[in-house]
């Protein structure tokens, strides 16, 4: 079963198609889904599946950004469907942004994948596949991070990561939720390459 090829099944699995899959619906439910938001909350963002929490970092008692993620190893690959993200902050103007995903081994960044650039959009739809090799993926986990694309020549800005270990899930079965992003110097040394 291929994410992007069985769309009568992802349908029934993710919950509607369309632009409201990124909307905050608690009808919907998502491994590792968030409760909706609302301004008196004060508990910690609750992790995705699999999702590690960086060393050292401290949950304060704003929503972070999200991006929702699909898993599946299908044919001998790692499946990463990158589906949208929430909750950007708020800008002059809607950002333009990309997901860029790593497979990591302790200090060792490998195999960079990217999505496309969606524009102009506080909640991005990105409904990409990014595919690994199984044999790529043992003992690794899969950093993914959101960033912003600056015009002319500033440098690209993070605006959040999160790390997924592959040895805690079940890759044999689709898995799908939303991961909270944390910031980005928090993933490590590598993460402030922004091409």
């Amino acid at each position: 079963m291929s994410l992007t090829g069985d769309k009568k099944h992802r349908k029934s699995a993710s919950g509607p198609s369309g632009g409201e899959e990124c909307r905050e619906n608690p009808e919907v439910s998502d491994a590792g889904a968030s409760p909706p938001s609302s301004p008196e909350r004060t508990s910690p963002p609750q992790l995705g599946p699999g999702q590690i929490k960086p060393k050292g970092y401290r949950f304060s008692t704003s929503q972070p950004p999200e991006i929702k993620l699909g898993l599946l190893m299908t044919k001998g690959q790692l499946e990463v469907e990158v589906v949208c993200a929430r909750r950007i902050p708020s800008r002059e103007a809607p950002p333009d942004t990309y997901v860029k995903c790593y497979l990591r081994e302790q200090d060792r960044w490998l195999q960079k994948k990217k999505t496309r650039i969606a524009k102009h959009s506080y909640e991005p739809q990105f409904r990409q596949t990014l595919k690994y090799q199984a044999c790529d993926i043992l003992g690794r986990s899969l950093v993914v991070m959101l960033w912003e694309r600056q015009g002319g020549f500033e440098h690209n800005q993070g605006l959040g990561g999160a790390e997924v270990a592959l040895d805690a899930l079940t890759l044999t079965h689709l898995t799908t939720g939303w991961y909270p992003l944390f910031p980005i110097q928090f993933l490590g040394s590598d993460s402030n390459d922004s091409p």
